[in-house]
C-alpha cells in the first residue's frame, strides 16, 4: 500500500522539554464525532446521577443539551425496536448463554493507536465469512436494529468525512467498536466514560478494562450489556442474510462468524474466553514511541468532540503511560496462561497489507476464499484505502522517550523493539521478522 506521510504532533520549537501536543479546548460547540449521541434517557440519566458533578457545566452545557435531545429521541426508538424486535432478541440471548461455546469469533487486540482499525477493515471485507459491529450499530446500539437503514442517511452529518486523529474514512457502515455501543447499554459502566467524558476522573474505571478486581454489580452489568449488543448483532445478521429465526438446530451454522475490535478486549481475554470457549485472537504490536506519539496526538484531536470536562496534558499523558501498561499486562499474563493469539506487527500490515491478511488466514486454520482475494486487491486499490496515511511524528523529547523506555520496558523487550532514548523512534526496528509465530502453531492458535 502506498502511504503518505506527513508531520503532526511534535514542536521542537516547545519551550519546554516535556511537552508535545499542546491541549487547546477546541469543538465545544460541535454535534460531530459524539459517541453519546445514541444514548437513551434511561442511560444518559443514569450517567449523570453518577458522574454529573464532574461536568464542567459552564464549558460543556451546550453538549450536555444536544446529548439530553438525542436522548429523548434516542429513547422513542428504543420502545420501537423492542415492540417489533424484543422477543427475538431476548430468545437470541437465552440461545447465546447455552450456545456461545459452538461461536468462534474473532477478536483483534491491541493498544490504541497499533493499527487495530486497519485490521478490522480488512478481514471485513470477507462478508461471507464475518459479520460485525459497524459504527452506526456502535453509536446506536439501543435501535440499530429498527432505524439503521433510515439512520444512517438522517444522521449522516454527524459524522466527519475522516477520523479526526488520521485520515481513514468515517462511515456509518464501516466497523466500529464494540465497547462504544456496551458502554451505553451498561448506562456508562466501561472505561470508555473515564477515557471520552471524564479525564479527571479515569482513574475511578480503570478496574473495568480487565473487570477481574471491579464491583461485582458492575462486572454484572458490563457483562450483561456485552452480551445483549452481541445477541443483537446476531440478529442483524440473520435480518440481513434472511435466516428462518425457527431454525436454531442449524443456528451456529447459519451465522457468520463475530469480527470483533476493542483496545479495552486486549485486558479482557479470560472474561472473552469463559463467553466464548472457542474464541480467536488477533493481536497487532507497534513501535511504542510511535504508540505513545499516536496516542497523544489521538487525544488532542479526538477527545474535544466527547469530552465534558477541559482536558489537562498531565491527566492525559498519565492516562496513556496506565493503559497501555495495564493493557499490556493483562495481555501478557492471559499469553502466560494458554497459547492463544496470533501476533501481528504493524509495521508489516502498513507495508503489506495483503500479505499479512493472507498470513492471519493461514495461521487461524480459515479458508480463503477467491471472493475474498478479490475484494482485497479491489479495496487496497480503492478510496477507503487509498486515502490511508501513516503519521509521520517529529521526535519525541528524550526526556519523554527515557519515560516510555522505562515504563514499557517490559513491551519493548517483548516484541523486540529498540529502547534508546537518542534515536529517533521512526528508525526503531524489531530484532525479528515481523511475521514470526508465536509459540503455537495455527491449530492451537485457534483454541
Amino acid at each position: 500500500m502506498a502511504a503518505a506521510t506527513y508531520l503532526r504532533g511534535f514542536d521542537d520549537t516547545e519551550r519546554r522539554d516535556d511537552c508535545s501536543v499542546p491541549f487547546t479546548p477546541k469543538h465545544v460547540y460541535s454535534l460531530k464525532n459524539n459517541t453519546l449521541s445514541g444514548v437513551t434517557l434511561g442511560q444518559w440519566a443514569s450517567i449523570l446521577r453518577r458522574h454529573g458533578r464532574s461536568i464542567q457545566w459552564r464549558v460543556y452545557w451546550f453538549r450536555v443539551l444536544f446529548v439530553t435531545v438525542m436522548a429523548f429521541f434516542n429513547s422513542v426508538l428504543a420502545v420501537i425496536e423492542w415492540i417489533v424486535y424484543g422477543r427475538r432478541v431476548r430468545e437470541m440471548q437465552h440461545w447465546l448463554t447455552s450456545h456461545a461455546a459452538e461461536l468462534r469469533p474473532v477478536f483483534i487486540l491491541g493498544h490504541p493507536r497499533t493499527g487495530t482499525t486497519l485490521l478490522h477493515n480488512l478481514l471485513a471485507l470477507d462478508e461471507q465469512r464475518f459479520t460485525y459491529c459497524s459504527i452506526f450499530t456502535a453509536g446506536f446500539p439501543s435501535s440499530f436494529l429498527v432505524f439503521e437503514r433510515l439512520g444512517k442517511w438522517l444522521l449522516a452529518g454527524l459524522l466527519d468525512a475522516t477520523r479526526p486523529m488520521d485520515n481513514m474514512p468515517l462511515e456509518f457502515d464501516l466497523p466500529g467498536e464494540d465497547e462504544l455501543a456496551t458502554s451505553l447499554l451498561a448506562d456508562g459502566v466501561s472505561p470508555y466514560t473515564g477515557t471520552l467524558y471524564f479525564m479527571s476522573i479515569e482513574r475511578e474505571f480503570r478496574s473495568l478494562f480487565a473487570l477481574r478486581e471491579a464491583d461485582p454489580t458492575d462486572a454484572a452489568q458490563w457483562r450483561a450489556a456485552f452480551l445483549l449488543f452481541i445477541s443483537k448483532l446476531l440478529v442483524r445478521d440473520e435480518i440481513m442474510r434472511n435466516v428462518d429465526e425457527g431454525s436454531h438446530a442449524r443456528r451456529a451454522e447459519n451465522l457468520r462468524v463475530l469480527l470483533v475490535k476493542s483496545p479495552c478486549h486486549t485486558a479482557r481475554v479470560p472474561v472473552l474466553r469463559s463467553v466464548f470457549p472457542n474464541a480467536q485472537f488477533c493481536y497487532v504490536h507497534r513501535d511504542p514511541y510511535e504508540v505513545y506519539a499516536s496516542a497523544e496526538h489521538m487525544a488532542d484531536t479526538t477527545y474535544w468532540f466527547t469530552t465534558l470536562q477541559v482536558l489537562r496534558e498531565a491527566e492525559v499523558r498519565e492516562f496513556i503511560f496506565a493503559q497501555f501498561e495495564l493493557l499490556y499486562n493483562e495481555y501478557a499474563a492471559s499469553q502466560a496462561e494458554k497459547c492463544h493469539a496470533v501476533e501481528i506487527a504493524y509495521a508489516q500490515l502498513a507495508r503489506d497489507p495483503e500479505g499479512v491478511v493472507v498470513d492471519i488466514y493461514a495461521r487461524c486454520g480459515w479458508e480463503l476464499s477467491v471472493n475474498m482475494r478479490q475484494a482485497l486487491k479491489k479495496a487496497l486499490r480503492g478510496k477507503t484505502f487509498a486515502m490511508y496515511r501513516r503519521n509521520t511524528h517529529r521526535p519525541l523529547p528524550e526526556s519523554l522517550r527515557a519515560d516510555i523506555a522505562r515504563r514499557w520496558r517490559p513491551y519493548f523487550d517483548r516484541f523486540g523493539y529498540i529502547a534508546n532514548s537518542h534515536v529517533r523512534h521512526a528508525s526503531s526496528a524489531t530484532r525479528r521478522h515481523p511475521l514470526e509465530r508465536s509459540s503455537c502453531d495455527a491449530g492451537r492458535t485457534s483454541s
